[in-house]
Order: C-alpha cells, then sequence, then structure tokens
C-alpha cells in the first residue's frame, strides 16, 4: 500500500476516499417572497387606509372657551345670574372643559335658586307667624289699657 500526498498537503490512500465535510445549509424559515410585479394590480380608488389616531386639536377658540367660562363660573358665587349665562353659551363648546364649567353652572344655578325660595318661603312664613303672634299680644295689650 503506497500513501500519495495530494494537492491539499493530506495523505491519501489509493482506492479511497475521503468523505468531504459540507456545513449543513441554513434552513429558510420563511416562505420565498414573491415579487411585487406578480401581485395583482388595482385600480388605486380600491385602495382604503383606515387609521385610528387620537389627535388633540388646540385651537384659541377652546381656549378662549374653556377661560370665560371659567370665569363665569366663579363670578357666579358672587352674582348668581353668571351661571345662567355660562350655561346657554357653553353647553354645546367645542370644548369638553367648556362644557364640563357649563354644566356646573346649571347645577350651581338650580342650587342657589332652590336655596333662595327656600329662604324667601321661610321668611314669608316667619312674618306672618310673627305677625300674628305680636298681633294677638298687641290686641289683648290694648283691651287691658
Amino acid at each position: 500500500m503506497s500513501i500519495l500526498i495530494n494537492n491539499n498537503g493530506y495523505h491519501s490512500v489509493p482506492g479511497y476516499e475521503q468523505p468531504q465535510y459540507y456545513p449543513p445549509q441554513p434552513q429558510n424559515k420563511y416562505p420565498p417572497q414573491i415579487p411585487l410585479e406578480n401581485y395583482p394590480q388595482y385600480p388605486s380608488h380600491h385602495h382604503q387606509v383606515c387609521v385610528e389616531a387620537d389627535i388633540e386639536v388646540s385651537d384659541n377658540q377652546g381656549s378662549d372657551d374653556n377661560f370665560i367660562s371659567l370665569i363665569l363660573l366663579i363670578l357666579g358665587f358672587f352674582f348668581g345670574f353668571p351661571w345662567l349665562i355660562c350655561t346657554i353659551l357653553y353647553s354645546k363648546s367645542k370644548s369638553a372643559n367648556a362644557r364640563s364649567y357649563a354644566k356646573i353652572s346649571l347645577i350651581l344655578f338650580i342650587v342657589s335658586i332652590a336655596i333662595v325660595l327656600i329662604i324667601f318661603i321661610l321668611f314669608i312664613i316667619s312674618i306672618a307667624a310673627s305677625g300674628a303672634i305680636f298681633g294677638s299680644i298687641f290686641s289683648n295689650a290694648s283691651k287691658h289699657y
């Protein structure tokens, strides 16, 4: 048996071929890509893009509504009727804060009117009761003198 040296510098035995090592080929995990040209083409009016986004629009009108409705809400604690004005002007505003101030103003206006009516009714009742009490005292007193 004779040993030959091949071009790679390795010893080889005649009649025996050394197995060659090939690294494993990487497996493609994804399906083959289809070029865009092979997809069916549609007219552009069939493409619709739906995008949901929370966009806060800042405009000066909304900030003006917020400021004025807040001022009316505060003035209502001193005078009362600014609450009614705030409710009328800003109940359908674009600004969520202005609408909230308008709702609060309406509630406070109704509560203040109810309180004023209750106080007025109690005042009338107290006058009537005091008149009846004092009237009877004075009428009895005049009889004694």
